[in-house]
């Protein structure tokens, strides 16, 4: 939410939003911004809807769209911040379906061979949606924050920086656009 400006309109996109806490946070924290989830999945996009009318958050929308797809033109170098959790798991992970792994849906957690695979088509596409000086802000798997950073840097964000999350492990990237 820091990354999201307080004091003027802006657009903020959560791509992988699943059932929409992220977008939702941000559509009450900053309520200037309009705030938009998307998710290939509508089953998790009709729990984001019944989630925001129980809290009486205005200013979220929804997409069913795969990553940046839907989104359209009218957005293009607009947003201020992209946030996005998409699947990180490995696929050695996915094979051994540890216990915290058992009960989630493929969709939701299979991120390829390296578990980096949407994180790779969310860094690239963002680059459209980011206006200059846009965030990219990424949630990752355990030990995944070198590459991350790495890939961030290769599709040519600046100012990439690794977060912990509240139990101190490397959990998030953010990443700069500056339109080049």
């Amino acid at each position: 939410v820091a990354v999201v400006p307080a004091d003027r309109p802006s657009i903020v996109v959560d791509v992988c939003t699943g059932c929409g806490i992220v977008a939702l946070l941000v559509g009450r924290e900053r309520p200037r911004a309009r705030v938009i989830g998307v998710d290939i999945d509508p089953a998790t996009l009709r729990q984001a809807l019944r989630t925001q009318a129980l809290h009486g958050i205005e200013n979220t929308e929804w997409i069913a769209s795969d990553l940046f797809r839907a989104l359209g033109a009218p957005l293009e170098s607009h947003c201020a911040v992209i946030t996005a959790n998409p699947p990180y798991c490995t696929a050695a992970e996915l094979h051994s379906r540890p216990r915290w792994l058992k009960y989630a849906p493929v969709l939701a957690i299979d991120g390829g061979s390296d578990g980096l695979g949407l994180l790779r088509r969310v860094a690239a596409g963002a680059r459209q949606y980011l206006g200059e000086g846009g965030a990219l802000v990424l949630q990752h798997g355990p030990g995944q924050d070198d590459a991350v950073s790495q890939l961030c840097a290769g599709y040519g964000y600046a100012a990439i920086f690794r977060h912990r999350n509240v139990f101190g492990e490397f959990r998030f990237v953010s990443a700069t656009w500056n339109g080049s």
